[in-house]
């Protein structure tokens, strides 16, 4: 390993080709992210079965539909910030171990306070899992791959979403709730085992550590890469970037981007999250069975797929922001849509595939454009703070969903009311943007 040779800015794998062993890491965060599609929705799939062996109005059900969501935010902020201490690869680990013995617990719980409290245990698993799974996959592949490599993840979220709505419809039909925690837990102790063999620590964060033990970790990784540690310069870890935190944020200049960028993901995260938490439960009131109910929320995530590969497709030609504009839009539409339509299986698939194509499509480019609202000296913290943060708007969308149903509003009323928070993203996105410029010019 070259010692005497000068640090160069520039991530671990920059100026190598793309090899085996790192398609395969990448392709094991998307499978990682695909276990959190099904988690996060499993709940939503078993909703109708729940609601109906525990007695529970829509207030009490949204409460525990959105439990994990709250775990979520808590576990993407605070696990985040650990994972730049102790490493990617161990917290992802244990987030993925959290998550095994979480979901298996569900099947047991003997009440409802047990069963929100278990969610918000595999919730907090969940949001370990997502912020390492992206960070690897950007420190684990050339800059020029990067964005690539985060666009495939993100796909790993729909992806699990259908495959495990499918298999729940089975499930349901054939046996009962329980058995969808069963698949789950299985399905994310199978990726615990996978990740304990195949899941590399990131190269990048052990050169930062800048200790000889890191360099001598990292230049190992680079060989099983297929890289020769010898022509990479920068395995002398640069100097000691100045300490950053929270108070960074919150500057002059920078409060009001922060703000902004969060409140935007706030907004929009609980418009799509109510339309993926409530549509198991409000197409089994119309009348169809649980087993179909299950088939429409699999059309909602199809169509969150489709509208990740457009975006994917879109951002190379044109820029994040106006396309986030665009995908709102039909997010509006489509969640404002959905509680208006006939009581027809074709009709609902159809709109609620819409409604996601639009929120799937805005959520990733909202991502996008955090990414680029923080320089990259507070970048981490602030995607902490505004992703995390955000997440909590996914956990009151289905609450206060829940709350306006229980008021005995129709559910077209409530639709458009919840509607109107993509509405707000949508502002807030605007009045970021301002933000943005002014701090910058």
């Amino acid at each position: 390993m070259t010692t005497a040779a000068p640090a160069v800015a520039g991530g671990p794998f920059d100026g190598f080709a793309m090899r085996p062993r790192q398609i395969l890491v990448v392709f094991l965060c998307f499978l990682l992210t695909a276990v959190d599609g099904f988690d996060v929705l499993s709940i939503g799939f078993a909703g109708p079965g729940i609601s109906s062996e525990w007695k529970l109005g829509s207030a009490a059900l949204g409460t525990v539909l959105a439990a994990e969501l709250f775990g979520i935010a808590a576990g993407s902020i605070l696990l985040g910030r650990l994972a730049d201490r102790i490493g990617r690869r161990p917290i992802a680990l244990g987030a993925l171990a959290l998550m095994t013995i979480t979901m298996a617990a569900v099947a047991f719980v003997p009440d409802v306070t047990w069963l929100a409290l278990s969610r918000v245990a595999t919730g907090f698993g969940i949001g370990g899992v997502l912020v390492t799974t992206n960070a690897l996959a950007a420190e684990f592949v050339p800059a020029k791959w990067r964005g690539s490599a985060i666009a495939v993840i993100a796909l790993g979220f729909p992806a699990g979403s259908i495959g495990g709505g499918l298999i729940a419809s089975q499930l349901i039909e054939n046996g009962g709730w329980r058995d969808i925690f069963h698949f789950g837990a299985a399905f994310t102790a199978a990726m615990l085992l996978a990740s304990l063999l195949l899941l590399e620590e990131s190269a990048d964060w052990l050169l930062r550590k800048g200790t000889q033990r890191g360099r001598d970790r990292a230049a190992t990784i680079l060989r099983r890469c297929g890289h020769d540690p010898a022509q990479f310069t920068t395995l002398i870890a640069p100097s000691a970037p100045a300490r950053t935190g929270w108070r960074d944020l919150f500057v002059r200049g920078a409060a009001s981007v922060t703000l902004l960028t969060t409140l935007a993901l706030f907004f929009h995260f609980a418009t799509s999250f109510f339309l993926l938490k409530w549509i198991p439960k409000i197409v089994v009131d119309l009348g169809f069975p649980a087993s179909k109910a299950a088939i429409v929320l699999v059309s909602a995530s199809f169509g969150g797929l489709i509208g990740s590969l457009i975006l994917f497709v879109a951002t190379t030609r044109l820029p994040a922001r106006p396309l986030a504009f665009a995908a709102l839009v039909l997010a509006i539409g489509g969640v404002a849509c959905f509680g208006s339509v006939p009581a027809n299986l074709v009709i609902l698939c159809c709109v609620a595939g819409a409604a996601n194509m639009g929120a799937n499509a805005a959520t990733i480019a909202l991502f996008a454009i955090a990414v680029e609202a923080y320089p990259p000296q507070i970048r981490g913290a602030g995607l902490g703070f505004s992703m995390g943060f955000g997440r909590i708007g996914a956990a009151l969308g289905p609450v206060a969903g829940g709350f306006l149903l229980s008021l005995a509003l129709p559910f077209s009323v409530v639709a458009i009311i919840i509607a109107g928070g993509s509405g707000l993203a949508a502002w807030a996105l605007a009045a970021q943007g301002a933000a943005v410029r002014r701090r910058r010019g």
